[in-house]
């Protein structure tokens, strides 16, 4: 439990007798503090870019909420200026979707996104004038497969624009399994679902019947996958994956910023309302991290070559 100085100097010096003898008494306490239990924790691992070394724990703290915040990212910090300090040189930085993360996303993002955008090429950056961030990808599709069922989601920017029916590719994706396509809370974290869902069968059979909406929706989430999960894929074959979801990503988000200044910002929504479920493609969030995280594969790809 996490209790401050304040909250510990109220409490008996006996506390510990006290509840073991008033079982009512502990319950009480449990209830009062209960915002203050300790529910999960922050794992702070480095992980080694070769395969040949394992990942190591290098701090944990625990925590109430499990919600990130500005103490978690200047753990980050501090803990890439002591690991410099033996000799370990922290590149990137990897977590989930937590919005107190959403600062350095953006720093990346805008580190290079202009210069492709004027020069419609990946420049391999030695040394990233900002720290190079990545958010975990399964934690990303998750995200983007239960979006999937809680929003009406457009291929474009208006309302106009056709959108992802679900009861359609339930219709045609017959080899999945009923809870794929399931939107209960229990199933948004789990690992394998999104997995199923955006596979390259799914793909192949959502294109062949054409449908072209979510078939554009499934390709730079599809050939993700397949750069990072086939084993048999060489290092070039990886590497043509990852820019084929980066590039489609890219010019999506491109497109968005065009559509935004033609309409004065009036274009669907990045979330939904208990009024309103059409939305577009990604939010702002999921699109950057999403980009980060392809763009950081790529870098490193290049800069340490097939032993990455």
């Amino acid at each position: 439990m996490l209790l401050s100085e304040e909250d510990m100097s109220k409490l008996p010096f006996n506390s510990a007798k006290l509840f073991n003898s008033n079982p009512d008494l502990f319950e009480s306490f449990l209830r009062y503090y209960h915002k203050k239990i300790i529910r999960s924790g922050f794992v702070f691992q480095i992980q080694p870019y070769s395969i040949k070394f394992p990942t190591f724990v290098v701090h944990i703290i625990p925590s109430a909420s499990g919600k990130g915040n500005e103490d978690i990212v200047e753990m980050l910090k501090q803990i890439k200026i002591i690991a410099k300090k033996y000799k370990v040189l922290i590149q990137t930085f990897a977590f989930d979707g937590d919005k107190c993360f959403n600062l350095l996303h953006q720093l990346y993002f805008t580190s290079y996104f202009d210069f492709i955008l004027k020069n419609s090429q990946i420049r391999i950056i030695q040394r990233s004038p900002v720290i190079r961030v990545v958010t975990d990808g399964l934690h990303l599709l998750k995200r983007l497969r239960y979006r999937l069922f809680k929003c009406r989601v457009h291929s474009g920017f208006q309302k106009e624009n056709p959108f992802i029916e679900i009861e359609s590719l339930m219709r045609i994706l017959v080899h999945l399994p009923s809870v794929v396509f399931n939107n209960e809370k229990i199933t948004k974290m789990n690992d394998h679902l999104p997995l199923m869902l955006f596979s390259l069968e799914s793909f192949l059979i959502i294109l062949e019947n054409e449908n072209f909406v979510a078939a554009s929706y499934w390709l730079p989430i599809t050939t993700f996958i397949i750069s990072l999960t086939n084993n048999n894929l060489s290092y070039e074959w990886q590497k043509y994956f990852l820019e084929i979801s980066f590039w489609f990503l890219f010019h999506y988000k491109k497109l968005e910023q065009i559509e935004i200044k033609a309409h004065n910002g009036m274009i669907l929504k990045q979330t939904k309302r208990s009024d309103d479920v059409d939305v577009r493609f990604y939010t702002n969030d999921q699109i950057v991290q999403f980009l980060n995280t392809v763009h950081c594969h790529i870098q490193f790809m290049e800069k340490y070559g097939s032993s990455y």
